[in-house]
């Protein structure tokens, strides 16, 4: 497990980090992600997806080290995505 920044236990994983993406054995799912509302307009919508295809946005989540922890010791698969 790759520790970046911490803060009062807390361990910042971004998207492709060891972590990020957990699989509960059925199903994978994302610590965190972007999404746009229905309600967003088109044009701030095609530059939302434009930046993040540029790599200037990106999901970041906040887990807390126990929590990453007690996901290794159930013996569930860490997927990098």
């Amino acid at each position: 497990m790759i520790l970046k920044e911490n803060y009062s236990g807390y361990v910042k994983l971004k998207q492709g980090d060891p972590g990020f993406a957990v699989n509960d054995g059925m199903v994978m799912y994302r610590r965190a992600c972007l999404e746009i509302s229905e309600d967003c307009p088109k044009d701030i919508k095609n530059q939302i997806i434009k930046y993040y295809s540029k790599g200037w946005l990106s999901a970041v989540a906040y887990v807390h080290e126990s929590e990453l922890m007690f996901d290794q010791i159930k013996g569930y698969q860490n997927v990098d995505n």
